[in-house]
């Protein structure tokens, strides 16, 4: 028969394997938890570099989109100043008509005035008389 101190002996052989292979199981257990965990954090990481980066590339279109606008309001104030020059120039034209209307309804008098006292209008100015 065997002792009963070779029988706690061998317990406590059996105890203590049992404990090294747990401390070897929780080591390999927390050593592969971690690298998930960094694979995690990893991926998260590039998970925010992707948001940022497409963040990035949705502010790039507004201010394209912004540029755009401004372009186009841009073009319809120079629109609006084409329409102004425009408007001045026909402004300018009829105060040209009016002003042409008004010297030829003159010598239109004059004419008549002259025709009257029996004398070319040349004449008047010319200072010859009708013989």
């Amino acid at each position: 028969m065997l002792s009963a101190g070779y029988c706690s002996s061998c317990w406590w052989n059996l105890k203590s394997a049992d404990f090294e292979f747990s401390a070897r199981s929780n080591e390999k257990v927390t050593r592969g938890s971690q690298h998930f965990g960094v694979l995690t954090i990893n991926s998260a990481d590039d998970y925010l570099d992707s948001a940022d980066d497409y963040l990035d590339s949705a502010d790039d279109y507004l201010d394209s989109a912004d540029d755009y606008l401004d372009s186009a309001d841009d073009y319809l104030d120079s629109a609006d100043d084409y329409l102004d020059s425009a408007d001045d120039y026909l402004d300018s034209a009829d105060d040209y008509l009016d002003s042409a209307d008004d010297y030829l309804d003159s010598a239109d008098a004059l004419v008549k005035e002259r025709s009257a006292d029996g004398l070319r209008a040349a004449d008047r100015y010319d200072g010859v008389g009708v013989t």
